[in-house]
């Protein structure tokens, strides 16, 4: 396990178990949302130096970190990830530890 997305509200933990994932309602992608107010393919979730970074696939602005918009962020323990208007996330995990599963 590399991670998890703690929903806010409703909903399962999600377990970050690669270092690159496709979040999106499309069937194909890594994590799949079934939501009509998330995009086929919304966003991409990838870890960049022993952190997790989100970059927003869908041009819809509805990927946010802390309640703001954004193109590529990095996502800090304790961050809350919007994903589309209605599915939010406390993102976890631990640096130290992604250094020691992962190679540079």
């Amino acid at each position: 396990m590399l991670g998890e997305l703690r929903p806010i509200g409703e909903g399962e933990p999600i377990t970050l178990r690669k270092e690159r994932l496709l979040v999106g309602r499309h069937r194909l992608c890594d994590i799949v949302l079934h939501s009509a107010h998330v995009a086929p393919v919304h966003c991409q979730l990838f870890v960049r130096h022993y952190w997790w970074y989100v970059r927003d696939l869908s041009g819809t602005q509805d990927t946010k970190v802390n309640a703001l918009p954004v193109g590529e962020a990095r996502l800090n323990p304790g961050d809350i990830l919007w994903i589309g208007s209605r599915h939010k996330y406390e993102v976890r995990y631990d640096p130290d530890e992604l250094a020691s599963f992962l190679p540079e």
